[in-house]
Parts: structure tokens; C-alpha cells; sequence
């Protein structure tokens, strides 16, 4: 099933957030109803991460995008 467009412009999501075939990405706690977004397109590496904690500075990413429900979880 594929993302449906969202909102007035009816532009999909993926094109909302610049996500492009190639790219390598990581996805942090990405919530189950937007697990489609990891393939939304043909990435060239993608990284599903549990917590923001895992992230590593040695990674390089074209793109991350990142979810929380708690402030704290982004402070440290």
C-alpha cells in the first residue's frame, strides 16, 4: 500500500520531506503507521533505529528523520 497524498496540496509525504531514490537514510522510532516511509523510495541504505541514542556520529545520511514523544528524549 502506498502513502496516500496528505493535506490540500495532495503532494504524498515522501515528496513533502525531500526523501529521494538513492539517498541513504535513517528513520528513528519510526511509528508503526508510517513504517511505509522506509520504502517510499529506492534508497540507497536505510537505517531503522530504535532511540535516539542510537545514532552515531560516525554515520553519514543524507537524511534522518526522527520521532519522539518526550523533549527529553532530544536534550541530552
Amino acid at each position: 500500500m502506498a502513502l496516500a497524498a496528505t493535506g490540500y496540496s495532495g503532494t504524498p509525504l515522501p515528496a513533502k520531506l525531500g526523501l529521494k531514490d538513492g539517498m541513504v537514510a535513517a528513520f528513528i522510532a519510526l511509528p508503526p503507521e508510517l513504517d511505509e516511509l522506509a520504502e517510499a523510495v529506492s534508497f540507497a541504505k536505510v537505517d531503522r533505529l530504535p532511540k535516539w541514542s542510537a545514532i552515531s556520529g560516525s554515520r553519514k545520511y543524507d537524511a534522518v528523520h526522527a520521532f519522539t514523544r518526550l523533549r527529553a528524549e532530544i536534550e541530552d
